[in-house]
């Protein structure tokens, strides 16, 4: 899959990431779309927001909606019967 990540201050880079697998109790969504909020917008101008600095490169975008893509424990289906 393809990625957005701030790597520092007012600099982005769009690169391959690692497609995740879900572990025990989790759910893998495949992002349809994805808000961009205040804290997304301290990272990429100010590179930080708060006490939290960009140190690492980051994926921003914490708002977002989608649709189980992988379900290895059923969770799901059994919720919505």
């Amino acid at each position: 899959m393809r990625a957005v990540y701030i790597e520092a201050k007012e600099r982005t880079v769009v690169r391959r990431a690692e497609v995740p697998v879900p572990g025990p109790g989790e759910v893998r969504l495949r992002v349809e779309y994805v808000g961009i909020c205040g804290s997304d917008l301290h990272y990429y101008f100010e590179g930080a927001n708060g006490e939290f600095v960009v140190r690492e490169p980051l994926i921003p975008g914490h708002e977002l909606s989608g649709r189980v893509d992988l379900d290895p424990g059923d969770f799901w289906r059994r919720a919505l019967r």
